[in-house]
């Protein structure tokens, strides 16, 4: 007796085995689409699109070990924890002046003072690079959100780029230096807080 499956059947476990090909082709990842320059785009793409938690960091150099939570200062909180998505750290790898278009760099803002004793979590502050956006900042977007989505400030906030433009900067990134020394260290510089 022959097995005939049925041809509805077979179309599905074919185009079941395409798809598993593309994604070990793409590294067995499927590709989300970046967010478009807006907080709560850019909230929803790393808390469920690409949760940034899964990303990595900046490599550990001799001035901070960017694996563990750091000392930090207002506006961010006394304790911080940075993640990078993949744009931003293999450009990092080849620093070339300018991390590219869809870079986007978390940084979680603890309540507390101490890395040994973080507090809680109060916000989320994020650069991300669109391409177009703010060229006379290098296109980066700014948003500082609560960690239930609440948007606390967003696009080309002043007192972001204000502060990351400080001297030694590179492409308004302080806290790590791409080889050479940060423009913040300990995060000692304290401006006025973020609204």
């Amino acid at each position: 007796m022959v097995n005939r499956a049925n041809p509805p059947q077979l179309r599905l476990v074919f185009l079941a085995m395409i798809v598993a090909l593309i994604m070990a082709a793409c590294g067995g990842q499927p590709t989300t689409q970046l967010p478009t320059a807006d907080a709560r785009a850019l909230f929803t793409y790393i808390s469920q699109s690409s949760p940034y938690k899964q990303w990595g960091t900046w490599p550990k150099d001799q001035w901070n070990d960017f694996t563990t939570l750091l000392k930090s200062g207002a506006p961010h909180g006394g304790v911080v924890r940075i993640y990078v998505n993949d744009i931003a750290l293999a450009a990092a790898k080849d620093f070339k002046g300018q991390l590219p278009e869809g870079s986007i760099i978390v940084k979680e803002n603890y309540t507390g003072n101490d890395p040994a004793q973080p507090g809680s979590l109060d916000a989320l502050t994020v650069m991300y690079k669109v391409k177009g956006y703010d060229p006379e900042h290098n296109d980066w977007f700014w948003a500082k959100v609560k960690p239930d989505g609440q948007v606390d400030a967003e696009g080309k906030v002043g007192m972001c780029y204000g502060c990351h433009a400080q001297p030694g900067n590179k492409d308004y990134v302080l806290r790590y230096g791409f080889g050479s020394e940060p423009a913040v260290i300990s995060a000692a510089v304290e401006p006025q807080q973020m609204p």
